[in-house]
């Protein structure tokens, strides 16, 4: 039998940020959150109104103070951390300490799916003071602002493919039709929307998005639409349990969530430390101070199956 291979310190890092980088290139709230750094416990975020619309120019020119609207974020710490003896860690000729290792990268790097999803779930306040799916959110001279939608189904817990088309488009034709503060179309061209399903609609919203046809010769007017420069990307979240799905404009700006990074690292005690002199064990742990808030509800829906 070959020699041990030792697992160094050096090693286990090297191993954790590769995979915490790659899971978090991968993640999907890249797509869905506004990314910003922090330098202290709490971040400030004023979003101002919208610019105003061109309008002919008589006399002197006109001049609009933005309205300003702000929401506060404050971070939180997390942690997770595993242990292996001396031995394990010299012998780990399965590589099990290895999977172990990259596990723990990837907990780390899906911590931000996991909060985003809170944040959907419960439906969190944003910043108009408004849980984020409302039906009536007004923002200036924006009007009803109305993301909180209903769909009929035939069986709500197992949509076919032609309901779930109808029902991403009504969704996509509702977003379309925001206005914003000064009480313009704000997402009228937008092109760029992503879907989040609960597991038990992947197969329906696949055909949805796929398939040439709903039923015999009914053609899928949701591919159609893709075809005409419409982009649609789904996304399935195992945390979602409910009989509904969520619409995201990705092409924006502004995204629908904030998310906030103040610390992420690896902390590691090797043979240099008391810890491993009082239990013949390495110890390594992930520390990550961060936080995930509501951003622009304007660019969101939630459609409920009944």
């Amino acid at each position: 039998m070959g020699a041990a291979t030792v697992l160094s310190l050096r090693g286990v890092r090297g191993m954790f940020y590769r995979r915490l980088e790659e899971r978090t290139q991968a993640s999907w709230v890249n797509r869905l959150a506004s990314m910003f750094r922090s330098d202290q416990p709490a971040e400030k975020y004023p979003w101002l109104g919208h610019s105003p619309s061109m309008r002919p120019w008589v006399g002197e020119r006109m001049t609009t103070e933005l309205p300003g609207y702000e929401i506060d974020v404050v971070n939180e710490k997390f942690e997770n951390g595993l242990q292996f003896s001396d031995r394990e860690l010299r012998q780990d000729k399965t590589g099990q300490v290895r999977a172990r290792i990259n596990e723990l990268a990837e907990k780390a790097a899906i911590l931000p799916q996991q909060l985003v999803t809170s944040l959907i779930t419960q439906n969190a306040i944003g910043y108009d003071k408004k849980p984020m799916f409302a039906n009536d959110h007004v923002i200036g001279e924006s009007g009803t602002i109305d993301n909180l939608l209903g769909f009929n189904a035939d069986d709500p817990a197992d949509p076919t493919a032609a309901e779930m088309q109808k029902a991403i488009l009504s969704s996509v034709q509702q977003m379309m039709g925001f206005t914003d503060d000064t009480g313009e179309p704000m997402n009228d061209m937008a092109t760029g929307f992503d879907i989040m399903v609960p597991v038990h609609f992947y197969q329906a919203t696949i055909a949805a998005l796929r398939d040439e046809f709903t039923a015999a010769a009914v053609s899928n007017t949701l591919r159609s639409a893709m075809g005409a420069g419409l982009g649609i990307t789904m996304h399935q979240n195992a945390r979602l349990k409910a009989n509904e799905f969520y619409t995201f404009r990705t092409d924006g700006s502004l995204k629908p969530f904030i998310w906030q990074e103040e610390l992420m690292e690896i902390q590691t005690l090797g043979k240099d430390s008391d810890f491993y002199v009082t239990n013949d064990a390495h110890f390594f742990g992930t520390k990550r101070e961060c936080a995930a808030a509501v951003g622009r509800f304007e660019f969101a829906c939630k459609t409920v199956l009944t």
